[in-house]
């Protein structure tokens, strides 16, 4: 079961890093981590490059068009979205799978409360 993290992102670089090193840590990881930027930042587009993200741009404003614009570049079975300011807990995606597997849910939102926010 395959699952990608969107992160919509802009103008914040310093917490997107922590929200990366963050989502990079999990105990399993994401098929994809995919950072949606606008194409004028480039200190976004720079921290998600250096963290080994997937990185998508948009020209137009605004989280949703973000969210819609990254769900277009996702092929997971799963796609989960986060905040930049968001540090997911290590076992984030194996909640996610476990949710799933024993659901015949198509979408869910999982307490937050594993989420550590900068």
């Amino acid at each position: 079961m395959s699952i990608d993290l969107i992160i919509p992102s802009f103008a914040r670089p310093d917490e997107l890093a922590r929200a990366l090193a963050a989502a990079n840590q999990q105990r399993v990881p994401f098929s994809s981590i995919i950072v949606v930027a606008r194409s004028n930042d480039t200190a976004t587009i720079t921290v998600a490059h250096q963290a080994a993200a997937r990185v998508v741009t948009v020209d137009e404003p605004g989280v949703l068009a973000a969210m819609s614009e990254g769900l277009r570049h996702s092929r997971a079975d799963i796609v989960a979205f986060s905040d930049d300011d968001a540090e997911l807990g290590p076992e984030h995606t194996s909640r996610l799978q476990r949710h799933f597997a024993s659901s015949d849910r198509k979408s869910t939102r999982l307490n937050s409360s594993h989420v550590k926010r900068s």
